[in-house]
Protein backbone atom coordinates (compact mmCIF):
# COMPACT_ATOMS: atom_id res chain seq x y z
CA UNK A 1 0.00 0.00 0.00
CA UNK A 2 1.41 3.47 -0.84
CA UNK A 3 2.50 5.71 2.04
CA UNK A 4 0.32 8.56 3.19
CA UNK A 5 1.16 11.88 4.79
CA UNK A 6 -0.13 15.38 5.45
CA UNK A 7 2.69 17.15 3.66
CA UNK A 8 4.19 15.99 0.41
CA UNK A 9 6.20 17.59 -2.38
CA UNK A 10 7.86 15.91 -5.30
CA UNK A 11 9.93 17.27 -8.20
CA UNK A 12 8.31 14.82 -10.72
CA UNK A 13 5.03 16.80 -10.89
CA UNK A 14 5.08 16.81 -14.72
CA UNK A 15 5.19 13.01 -14.76
CA UNK A 16 2.29 12.74 -12.30
CA UNK A 17 0.12 15.12 -14.34
CA UNK A 18 0.35 12.75 -17.33
CA UNK A 19 -1.62 9.95 -15.64
CA UNK A 20 -3.53 11.53 -12.73
CA UNK A 21 -6.50 12.54 -14.94
CA UNK A 22 -7.32 8.81 -15.34
CA UNK A 23 -8.28 8.69 -11.64
CA UNK A 24 -11.26 10.99 -10.96
CA UNK A 25 -11.17 10.16 -7.23
CA UNK A 26 -7.67 11.63 -6.93
CA UNK A 27 -6.65 15.29 -7.19
CA UNK A 28 -3.23 16.83 -7.86
CA UNK A 29 -2.29 20.45 -7.23
CA UNK A 30 1.27 20.25 -8.57
CA UNK A 31 2.59 19.48 -5.13
CA UNK A 32 0.65 16.54 -3.71
CA UNK A 33 -1.81 13.85 -4.69
CA UNK A 34 -4.91 13.64 -2.49
CA UNK A 35 -7.68 11.04 -2.37
CA UNK A 36 -11.03 12.85 -2.13
CA UNK A 37 -12.74 9.70 -0.81
CA UNK A 38 -10.29 8.90 2.02
CA UNK A 39 -9.26 12.54 2.51
CA UNK A 40 -5.56 11.69 2.75
CA UNK A 41 -2.43 12.75 0.87
CA UNK A 42 -0.62 10.02 -1.05
CA UNK A 43 2.85 9.36 -2.38
CA UNK A 44 2.02 8.43 -5.95
CA UNK A 45 5.05 8.72 -8.19
CA UNK A 46 3.69 6.13 -10.65
CA UNK A 47 0.33 5.07 -12.04
CA UNK A 48 0.71 1.80 -10.17
CA UNK A 49 0.82 3.64 -6.82
CA UNK A 50 -2.59 5.18 -7.57
CA UNK A 51 -4.05 1.82 -8.57
CA UNK A 52 -2.77 0.19 -5.38
CA UNK A 53 -4.52 2.75 -3.21
CA UNK A 54 -7.81 2.60 -5.15
CA UNK A 55 -7.88 -1.20 -4.77
CA UNK A 56 -7.39 -1.20 -1.00
CA UNK A 57 -10.29 -2.48 1.09
CA UNK A 58 -10.39 0.76 3.11
CA UNK A 59 -10.82 2.90 0.01
CA UNK A 60 -13.45 0.60 -1.54
CA UNK A 61 -15.54 0.54 1.64
CA UNK A 62 -15.47 4.32 1.94
CA UNK A 63 -16.30 4.74 -1.73
CA UNK A 64 -19.12 2.18 -1.78
CA UNK A 65 -20.57 2.96 1.63
CA UNK A 66 -19.72 -0.39 3.23
CA UNK A 67 -20.94 -3.95 2.65
CA UNK A 68 -24.68 -3.14 2.66
CA UNK A 69 -24.41 -0.45 0.02
CA UNK A 70 -22.10 -2.62 -2.05
CA UNK A 71 -24.63 -5.45 -1.86
CA UNK A 72 -27.37 -3.11 -3.10
CA UNK A 73 -25.16 -1.94 -5.97
CA UNK A 74 -24.34 -5.54 -6.88
CA UNK A 75 -28.02 -6.53 -6.88
CA UNK A 76 -28.95 -3.56 -9.07
CA UNK A 77 -26.03 -4.37 -11.37
CA UNK A 78 -27.20 -8.00 -11.71
CA UNK A 79 -30.81 -6.95 -12.31
CA UNK A 80 -29.87 -4.58 -15.15
CA UNK A 81 -27.57 -7.13 -16.77
CA UNK A 82 -30.12 -9.95 -16.49
CA UNK A 83 -32.75 -7.74 -18.18
CA UNK A 84 -30.19 -6.53 -20.77
CA UNK A 85 -30.68 -2.90 -19.71
CA UNK A 86 -27.60 -0.72 -20.32
CA UNK A 87 -26.13 1.20 -17.39
CA UNK A 88 -26.71 4.39 -19.40
CA UNK A 89 -30.32 4.33 -18.18
CA UNK A 90 -29.02 5.71 -14.86
CA UNK A 91 -28.26 8.99 -16.65
CA UNK A 92 -31.72 9.33 -18.24
CA UNK A 93 -33.76 12.21 -16.88
CA UNK A 94 -37.02 10.24 -16.83
CA UNK A 95 -35.45 7.33 -14.92
CA UNK A 96 -33.81 9.66 -12.39
CA UNK A 97 -37.16 11.41 -11.80
CA UNK A 98 -38.93 8.05 -11.37
CA UNK A 99 -36.27 6.88 -8.91
CA UNK A 100 -36.45 10.03 -6.81
CA UNK A 101 -40.24 9.81 -6.65
CA UNK A 102 -40.58 6.17 -5.58
CA UNK A 103 -37.21 4.96 -4.20
CA UNK A 104 -35.99 5.83 -0.73
CA UNK A 105 -32.31 5.18 -1.38
CA UNK A 106 -30.00 7.28 -3.53
CA UNK A 107 -29.61 6.32 -7.19
CA UNK A 108 -25.99 5.27 -7.85
CA UNK A 109 -24.04 6.76 -10.72
CA UNK A 110 -23.10 4.75 -13.75
CA UNK A 111 -19.45 4.81 -12.65
CA UNK A 112 -20.29 3.48 -9.20
CA UNK A 113 -22.33 0.66 -10.67
CA UNK A 114 -19.59 -0.23 -13.15
CA UNK A 115 -17.12 -0.38 -10.26
CA UNK A 116 -19.37 -3.03 -8.68
CA UNK A 117 -19.04 -5.35 -11.67
CA UNK A 118 -15.97 -6.94 -10.12
CA UNK A 119 -17.85 -7.63 -6.86
CA UNK A 120 -20.82 -9.06 -8.76
CA UNK A 121 -18.53 -11.32 -10.77
CA UNK A 122 -16.72 -12.49 -7.65
CA UNK A 123 -20.09 -13.42 -6.15
CA UNK A 124 -21.17 -15.32 -9.28
CA UNK A 125 -17.85 -17.17 -9.46
CA UNK A 126 -18.23 -18.13 -5.79
CA UNK A 127 -21.71 -19.50 -6.49
CA UNK A 128 -20.47 -21.35 -9.58
CA UNK A 129 -17.69 -23.00 -7.53
CA UNK A 130 -20.26 -24.05 -4.96
CA UNK A 131 -22.61 -25.42 -7.62
CA UNK A 132 -19.92 -27.42 -9.47
CA UNK A 133 -17.98 -28.66 -6.46
CA UNK A 134 -17.20 -32.43 -6.73
CA UNK A 135 -19.89 -33.04 -9.39
CA UNK A 136 -19.70 -34.90 -12.68
CA UNK A 137 -19.72 -32.40 -15.54
CA UNK A 138 -20.76 -32.11 -19.18
CA UNK A 139 -18.53 -29.77 -21.21
CA UNK A 140 -19.33 -27.89 -24.42
CA UNK A 141 -17.00 -25.59 -26.41
CA UNK A 142 -17.64 -23.73 -29.64
CA UNK A 143 -16.36 -20.75 -31.59
CA UNK A 144 -17.91 -18.00 -33.73
CA UNK A 145 -17.06 -14.65 -35.33
CA UNK A 146 -18.12 -11.38 -33.65
CA UNK A 147 -18.88 -7.94 -35.08
CA UNK A 148 -15.17 -7.07 -35.28
CA UNK A 149 -14.40 -10.26 -37.21
CA UNK A 150 -12.63 -11.72 -34.19
CA UNK A 151 -12.99 -15.34 -33.10
CA UNK A 152 -15.00 -15.79 -29.90
CA UNK A 153 -14.62 -19.03 -27.92
CA UNK A 154 -17.29 -19.87 -25.32
CA UNK A 155 -16.89 -22.62 -22.72
CA UNK A 156 -19.98 -23.98 -20.93
CA UNK A 157 -20.67 -26.83 -18.52
CA UNK A 158 -23.65 -28.64 -17.02
CA UNK A 159 -23.75 -30.72 -13.87
CA UNK A 160 -24.64 -34.32 -14.75
CA UNK A 161 -27.32 -35.18 -12.24
CA UNK A 162 -28.85 -38.67 -12.04
CA UNK A 163 -32.48 -38.75 -13.23
CA UNK A 164 -32.85 -35.04 -14.02
CA UNK A 165 -31.49 -32.40 -16.42
CA UNK A 166 -29.60 -29.29 -15.28
CA UNK A 167 -29.07 -25.81 -16.80
CA UNK A 168 -25.85 -24.72 -18.49
CA UNK A 169 -23.25 -22.42 -16.90
CA UNK A 170 -20.81 -20.20 -18.82
CA UNK A 171 -17.20 -20.55 -17.67
CA UNK A 172 -15.42 -18.32 -20.17
CA UNK A 173 -15.87 -16.19 -23.28
CA UNK A 174 -12.58 -15.20 -24.92
CA UNK A 175 -11.69 -13.34 -28.14
CA UNK A 176 -8.84 -14.04 -30.53
CA UNK A 177 -7.73 -12.45 -33.78
CA UNK A 178 -6.65 -15.89 -34.96
CA UNK A 179 -7.62 -19.02 -33.09
CA UNK A 180 -5.94 -22.43 -32.93
CA UNK A 181 -6.64 -25.69 -31.12
CA UNK A 182 -3.90 -24.99 -28.57
CA UNK A 183 -5.41 -21.61 -27.72
CA UNK A 184 -8.84 -23.15 -27.20
CA UNK A 185 -7.30 -25.85 -24.96
CA UNK A 186 -5.60 -23.14 -22.91
CA UNK A 187 -8.92 -21.28 -22.49
CA UNK A 188 -10.66 -24.46 -21.32
CA UNK A 189 -7.94 -25.46 -18.84
CA UNK A 190 -7.54 -21.91 -17.46
CA UNK A 191 -11.29 -21.48 -16.93
CA UNK A 192 -11.46 -24.85 -15.17
CA UNK A 193 -8.49 -24.00 -12.97
CA UNK A 194 -9.92 -20.58 -12.07
CA UNK A 195 -13.22 -22.11 -10.95
CA UNK A 196 -11.51 -25.03 -9.18
CA UNK A 197 -12.79 -27.72 -11.55
CA UNK A 198 -10.78 -30.92 -11.70
CA UNK A 199 -10.26 -32.46 -15.17
CA UNK A 200 -11.49 -35.77 -13.72
CA UNK A 201 -14.92 -34.19 -13.19
CA UNK A 202 -15.45 -33.86 -16.97
CA UNK A 203 -17.23 -36.99 -18.19
CA UNK A 204 -18.57 -35.83 -21.56
CA UNK A 205 -17.46 -33.26 -24.14
CA UNK A 206 -19.81 -32.03 -26.91
CA UNK A 207 -18.62 -29.91 -29.84
CA UNK A 208 -18.79 -29.43 -33.58
CA UNK A 209 -16.82 -31.82 -35.77
CA UNK A 210 -14.24 -29.34 -37.11
CA UNK A 211 -10.47 -29.80 -36.84
CA UNK A 212 -9.99 -27.47 -33.85
CA UNK A 213 -12.58 -29.29 -31.76
CA UNK A 214 -11.30 -32.75 -32.69
CA UNK A 215 -7.81 -31.61 -31.68
CA UNK A 216 -9.18 -30.21 -28.42
CA UNK A 217 -10.96 -33.49 -27.61
CA UNK A 218 -7.77 -35.46 -28.25
CA UNK A 219 -5.74 -33.11 -26.03
CA UNK A 220 -8.30 -33.28 -23.22
CA UNK A 221 -8.24 -37.07 -23.28
CA UNK A 222 -4.45 -37.21 -23.27
CA UNK A 223 -3.76 -34.51 -20.68
CA UNK A 224 -6.88 -34.44 -18.51
CA UNK A 225 -9.18 -37.47 -18.50
CA UNK A 226 -8.68 -40.64 -20.56
CA UNK A 227 -12.29 -41.74 -19.83
CA UNK A 228 -13.74 -38.58 -21.40
CA UNK A 229 -16.43 -39.23 -24.04
CA UNK A 230 -16.41 -36.87 -27.03
CA UNK A 231 -19.75 -36.45 -28.84
CA UNK A 232 -20.22 -34.32 -31.94
CA UNK A 233 -23.36 -32.17 -31.93
CA UNK A 234 -26.15 -34.28 -33.43
CA UNK A 235 -28.06 -31.26 -34.74
CA UNK A 236 -24.94 -30.22 -36.62
CA UNK A 237 -24.63 -33.78 -37.99
CA UNK A 238 -28.25 -33.65 -39.19
CA UNK A 239 -27.59 -30.23 -40.73
CA UNK A 240 -24.88 -31.88 -42.85
CA UNK A 241 -27.49 -34.39 -44.00
CA UNK A 242 -29.87 -31.53 -44.83
CA UNK A 243 -27.09 -29.85 -46.81
CA UNK A 244 -26.85 -33.01 -48.94
CA UNK A 245 -30.61 -32.80 -49.58
CA UNK A 246 -30.21 -29.16 -50.56
CA UNK A 247 -27.58 -30.01 -53.16
CA UNK A 248 -29.81 -32.75 -54.58
CA UNK A 249 -32.64 -30.33 -55.34
CA UNK A 250 -31.10 -27.25 -57.03
CA UNK A 251 -34.44 -26.06 -58.46
CA UNK A 252 -35.96 -25.83 -54.97
CA UNK A 253 -32.83 -24.09 -53.75
CA UNK A 254 -33.20 -21.51 -56.56
CA UNK A 255 -36.86 -21.04 -55.62
CA UNK A 256 -36.06 -20.35 -51.97
CA UNK A 257 -33.16 -17.98 -52.67
CA UNK A 258 -35.12 -16.11 -55.37
CA UNK A 259 -38.21 -15.79 -53.18
CA UNK A 260 -36.03 -14.42 -50.41
CA UNK A 261 -34.75 -11.69 -52.75
CA UNK A 262 -38.21 -11.05 -54.23
CA UNK A 263 -40.48 -11.05 -51.17
CA UNK A 264 -38.57 -11.14 -47.90
CA UNK A 265 -36.12 -8.35 -48.81
CA UNK A 266 -38.80 -6.16 -50.42
CA UNK A 267 -41.08 -4.39 -47.95
CA UNK A 268 -43.48 -3.42 -50.73
CA UNK A 269 -43.93 -7.01 -51.96
CA UNK A 270 -44.10 -8.36 -48.38
CA UNK A 271 -47.02 -6.04 -47.61
CA UNK A 272 -48.66 -7.06 -50.88
CA UNK A 273 -48.27 -10.72 -49.88
CA UNK A 274 -49.86 -10.21 -46.44
CA UNK A 275 -52.68 -8.14 -47.94
CA UNK A 276 -53.69 -10.88 -50.39
CA UNK A 277 -53.05 -13.82 -48.02
CA UNK A 278 -53.54 -12.69 -44.41
CA UNK A 279 -54.13 -16.26 -43.17
CA UNK A 280 -50.82 -17.65 -44.44
CA UNK A 281 -47.99 -17.83 -41.82
CA UNK A 282 -45.03 -15.50 -42.08
CA UNK A 283 -42.40 -16.38 -44.66
CA UNK A 284 -39.38 -18.19 -43.14
CA UNK A 285 -36.01 -16.56 -43.71
CA UNK A 286 -33.55 -19.17 -45.01
CA UNK A 287 -29.95 -18.80 -43.90
CA UNK A 288 -26.81 -20.70 -44.85
CA UNK A 289 -26.29 -22.22 -41.38
CA UNK A 290 -28.05 -24.12 -39.98
CA UNK A 291 -29.47 -25.96 -42.97
CA UNK A 292 -32.58 -26.80 -40.93
CA UNK A 293 -34.06 -23.43 -41.90
CA UNK A 294 -33.72 -24.32 -45.57
CA UNK A 295 -35.61 -27.58 -45.03
CA UNK A 296 -38.35 -25.73 -43.13
CA UNK A 297 -38.57 -23.25 -46.00
CA UNK A 298 -38.97 -26.05 -48.54
CA UNK A 299 -41.82 -27.56 -46.50
CA UNK A 300 -43.43 -24.11 -46.20
CA UNK A 301 -43.27 -23.56 -49.98
CA UNK A 302 -44.83 -26.97 -50.57
CA UNK A 303 -47.79 -26.12 -48.36
CA UNK A 304 -48.38 -22.61 -49.77
CA UNK A 305 -46.93 -22.95 -53.27
CA UNK A 306 -50.11 -22.01 -55.13
CA UNK A 307 -50.70 -18.92 -52.98
CA UNK A 308 -47.14 -17.67 -53.42
CA UNK A 309 -47.22 -18.41 -57.14
CA UNK A 310 -50.40 -16.39 -57.65
CA UNK A 311 -49.00 -13.43 -55.67
CA UNK A 312 -45.64 -13.33 -57.43
CA UNK A 313 -47.08 -13.80 -60.92
CA UNK A 314 -49.32 -10.78 -60.35
CA UNK A 315 -46.26 -8.55 -59.96
CA UNK A 316 -44.61 -6.82 -62.90
CA UNK A 317 -41.96 -9.16 -64.42
CA UNK A 318 -39.97 -6.15 -65.61
CA UNK A 319 -39.77 -4.63 -62.13
CA UNK A 320 -36.50 -6.43 -61.38
CA UNK A 321 -34.32 -9.07 -62.98
CA UNK A 322 -34.76 -11.37 -59.97
CA UNK A 323 -38.54 -11.19 -60.39
CA UNK A 324 -38.22 -12.41 -63.95
CA UNK A 325 -36.07 -15.27 -62.75
CA UNK A 326 -38.60 -16.41 -60.17
CA UNK A 327 -41.37 -16.22 -62.79
CA UNK A 328 -39.49 -18.87 -64.76
CA UNK A 329 -38.91 -21.02 -61.66
CA UNK A 330 -42.57 -20.94 -60.61
CA UNK A 331 -43.78 -21.97 -64.04
CA UNK A 332 -41.40 -24.95 -64.11
CA UNK A 333 -43.54 -28.08 -63.40
CA UNK A 334 -40.56 -29.94 -61.90
CA UNK A 335 -40.30 -27.46 -59.02
CA UNK A 336 -43.64 -28.48 -57.52
CA UNK A 337 -42.75 -32.16 -57.95
CA UNK A 338 -39.47 -31.62 -56.09
CA UNK A 339 -41.26 -29.80 -53.27
CA UNK A 340 -43.72 -32.69 -52.98
CA UNK A 341 -40.83 -35.19 -52.83
CA UNK A 342 -39.05 -33.22 -50.10
CA UNK A 343 -42.23 -33.00 -48.07
CA UNK A 344 -43.03 -36.71 -48.43
CA UNK A 345 -39.50 -37.87 -47.61
CA UNK A 346 -37.94 -35.40 -45.18
CA UNK A 347 -40.62 -33.77 -43.05
CA UNK A 348 -39.76 -36.27 -40.26
CA UNK A 349 -36.12 -35.13 -40.46
CA UNK A 350 -37.15 -31.50 -39.90
CA UNK A 351 -39.41 -32.50 -37.01
CA UNK A 352 -36.63 -34.64 -35.48
CA UNK A 353 -34.18 -31.73 -35.56
CA UNK A 354 -36.76 -29.53 -33.85
CA UNK A 355 -37.27 -32.14 -31.11
CA UNK A 356 -33.52 -32.30 -30.46
CA UNK A 357 -33.54 -28.56 -29.79
CA UNK A 358 -35.15 -29.34 -26.45
CA UNK A 359 -32.01 -29.50 -24.29
CA UNK A 360 -33.91 -31.12 -21.40
CA UNK A 361 -34.78 -34.41 -23.13
CA UNK A 362 -33.11 -37.62 -21.98
CA UNK A 363 -30.32 -39.36 -23.83
CA UNK A 364 -32.63 -42.31 -24.58
CA UNK A 365 -35.13 -39.94 -26.24
CA UNK A 366 -32.34 -38.39 -28.33
CA UNK A 367 -31.25 -41.83 -29.52
CA UNK A 368 -34.86 -42.75 -30.29
CA UNK A 369 -35.25 -39.62 -32.44
CA UNK A 370 -32.08 -40.43 -34.41
CA UNK A 371 -33.15 -44.06 -34.87
CA UNK A 372 -36.57 -42.99 -36.16
CA UNK A 373 -34.94 -40.63 -38.67
CA UNK A 374 -32.59 -43.39 -39.83
CA UNK A 375 -35.44 -45.88 -40.24
CA UNK A 376 -37.52 -43.36 -42.17
CA UNK A 377 -34.63 -42.50 -44.52
CA UNK A 378 -33.96 -46.19 -45.19
CA UNK A 379 -37.59 -46.69 -46.23
CA UNK A 380 -37.30 -44.15 -49.08
CA UNK A 381 -36.55 -45.37 -52.60
CA UNK A 382 -34.51 -43.46 -55.18
CA UNK A 383 -30.95 -42.63 -56.16
CA UNK A 384 -31.01 -39.17 -54.57
CA UNK A 385 -32.01 -40.60 -51.21
CA UNK A 386 -29.18 -43.17 -51.29
CA UNK A 387 -26.70 -40.28 -51.06
CA UNK A 388 -28.66 -38.84 -48.13
CA UNK A 389 -28.66 -42.19 -46.26
CA UNK A 390 -24.91 -42.60 -46.85
CA UNK A 391 -24.28 -39.13 -45.46
CA UNK A 392 -26.42 -39.85 -42.39
CA UNK A 393 -24.59 -43.10 -41.66
CA UNK A 394 -21.17 -41.55 -42.27
CA UNK A 395 -21.63 -38.66 -39.84
CA UNK A 396 -22.99 -40.95 -37.12
CA UNK A 397 -20.48 -43.78 -37.61
CA UNK A 398 -17.52 -41.39 -37.37
CA UNK A 399 -18.42 -40.68 -33.74
CA UNK A 400 -17.33 -43.86 -31.94
CA UNK A 401 -17.89 -42.42 -28.44
CA UNK A 402 -21.57 -41.84 -29.26
CA UNK A 403 -22.02 -45.55 -29.99
CA UNK A 404 -20.14 -46.35 -26.78
CA UNK A 405 -22.55 -44.13 -24.85
CA UNK A 406 -25.50 -45.86 -26.55
CA UNK A 407 -24.21 -49.24 -25.38
CA UNK A 408 -23.81 -47.98 -21.81
CA UNK A 409 -27.36 -46.58 -21.76
CA UNK A 410 -28.67 -49.91 -23.08
CA UNK A 411 -27.09 -51.79 -20.15
CA UNK A 412 -23.73 -52.95 -21.54
CA UNK A 413 -20.86 -53.35 -19.07
CA UNK A 414 -17.94 -51.09 -20.04
CA UNK A 415 -15.79 -50.20 -17.05
CA UNK A 416 -15.39 -47.71 -15.52
CA UNK A 417 -18.12 -45.86 -17.48
CA UNK A 418 -20.84 -48.40 -16.64
CA UNK A 419 -20.68 -47.46 -12.96
CA UNK A 420 -21.69 -43.90 -13.97
CA UNK A 421 -24.66 -44.99 -16.12
CA UNK A 422 -27.18 -42.91 -14.15
CA UNK A 423 -25.19 -39.72 -14.80
CA UNK A 424 -25.62 -40.16 -18.56
CA UNK A 425 -29.42 -40.44 -18.35
CA UNK A 426 -29.89 -36.78 -19.34
CA UNK A 427 -26.66 -36.34 -21.30
CA UNK A 428 -27.25 -33.62 -23.89
CA UNK A 429 -26.04 -34.49 -27.42
CA UNK A 430 -26.20 -30.95 -28.89
CA UNK A 431 -24.14 -27.76 -28.57
CA UNK A 432 -27.24 -25.51 -28.52
CA UNK A 433 -26.28 -24.05 -25.13
CA UNK A 434 -23.17 -22.45 -26.59
CA UNK A 435 -25.03 -21.39 -29.75
CA UNK A 436 -27.59 -19.61 -27.58
CA UNK A 437 -24.80 -17.97 -25.58
CA UNK A 438 -23.49 -16.54 -28.86
CA UNK A 439 -26.96 -15.11 -29.51
CA UNK A 440 -26.91 -13.56 -26.03
CA UNK A 441 -23.45 -12.12 -26.77
CA UNK A 442 -24.90 -10.28 -29.79
CA UNK A 443 -27.25 -8.43 -27.42
CA UNK A 444 -24.33 -7.55 -25.14
CA UNK A 445 -21.68 -6.75 -27.76
CA UNK A 446 -23.88 -4.48 -29.90
CA UNK A 447 -22.87 -1.85 -32.44
CA UNK A 448 -23.02 0.76 -29.65
CA UNK A 449 -20.86 -1.31 -27.31
CA UNK A 450 -17.90 -2.15 -29.53
CA UNK A 451 -15.53 -0.60 -26.99
CA UNK A 452 -16.47 -3.14 -24.32
CA UNK A 453 -13.37 -4.95 -23.13
CA UNK A 454 -13.19 -8.73 -23.33
CA UNK A 455 -13.43 -9.02 -19.54
CA UNK A 456 -16.48 -6.72 -19.29
CA UNK A 457 -18.35 -8.48 -22.10
CA UNK A 458 -17.51 -11.85 -20.52
CA UNK A 459 -18.77 -10.61 -17.14
CA UNK A 460 -22.05 -9.38 -18.63
CA UNK A 461 -22.58 -12.69 -20.40
CA UNK A 462 -21.60 -14.84 -17.41
CA UNK A 463 -23.84 -12.94 -15.00
CA UNK A 464 -26.81 -12.91 -17.37
CA UNK A 465 -26.67 -16.65 -18.12
CA UNK A 466 -26.08 -17.73 -14.54
CA UNK A 467 -28.86 -15.55 -13.13
CA UNK A 468 -31.25 -16.97 -15.70
CA UNK A 469 -30.26 -20.57 -14.90
CA UNK A 470 -29.90 -20.23 -11.12
CA UNK A 471 -32.11 -17.33 -9.92
CA UNK A 472 -31.81 -16.42 -6.26
CA UNK A 473 -34.88 -16.57 -4.06
CA UNK A 474 -33.87 -13.79 -1.70
CA UNK A 475 -32.31 -11.49 -4.32
CA UNK A 476 -29.22 -10.70 -2.24
CA UNK A 477 -25.86 -10.84 -3.96
CA UNK A 478 -23.99 -11.52 -0.79
CA UNK A 479 -26.23 -14.29 0.51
Amino acid sequence: MPRTGNSLTHPMWNTVRKFIYNFPELTYDGCRVRCTVCNVALICRRRRDCELHLNTKTHRNKRDGGPEKRRFYSDLCLALISCNIPFAILDRTAFIAFWKRYAECELPSRTSLRNCLSFAREDIERRIKSELNDKKLWLCVDETIDRKRQTVVNVMVRTMEPHRPSPAILLASKRFKKCSGNQILKVVLNSMSKLEISPQQIMMFVSEGDANMLSLAKSLKESANSNLLHITCKINDLNLVTQTIRKSYPRVNDLISSTKATLIKSLKRTRFHYKLSPDIPELPEPIITPQTTWLKSAIYYHRYFDHLKSIILKSDPEEAAITEKIHKILTDPHVKEDLQTIYNNYVELAEGIEKLQNVSISFADSVRILNDIHAQLNSIQGEKNKVVVEKFENVLNKNSDFHLLKLISEGATIEPLSSWRDYFEYANVTSLDVERSFSALKHVYTARRLKLSENTAETYLMLGIFEKSYPRDNGLAGS
